[in-house]
């Protein structure tokens, strides 16, 4: 009896950890779906994850969108994105272009 109200106790702690991780997502997701920015990169840290935090005209860029930019974001460089898509846009100073998709 005991062994069966643990295994219930951990299905239901299971179901609230991933229900959970599902809304965090979702929210990360509506998130990046809403950023729209062009322009030069003034300013960009890279977290522990590898995930970049950009400033664009003054405004800061939390790019944690599922994106892999492979740490190639540089000052200087030029970033697009439009509302309601998850495509990134890097243009480097040497106008090499880059496309990332989510």
């Amino acid at each position: 009896m005991k062994n069966k109200a643990q295994i219930i106790i951990l299905g239901i702690g299971f179901v609230l950890f991933i229900g959970w991780n599902f809304l965090m997502v979702k929210k990360k997701n509506k998130e990046n779906l809403s950023y729209k920015f062009k322009g030069i990169v003034e300013n960009v840290n890279y977290d522990v994850k590898g995930i970049p935090n950009v400033v664009i005209l003054g405004d800061e860029y939390y790019l944690n969108g599922g994106w892999n930019f492979e740490h190639l974001i540089e000052k200087g460089d030029s970033l697009q994105k439009k509302e309601g898509e998850m495509v990134v846009k890097l243009t480097k100073r040497d106008r090499k272009i880059y496309i990332f998709r989510d």
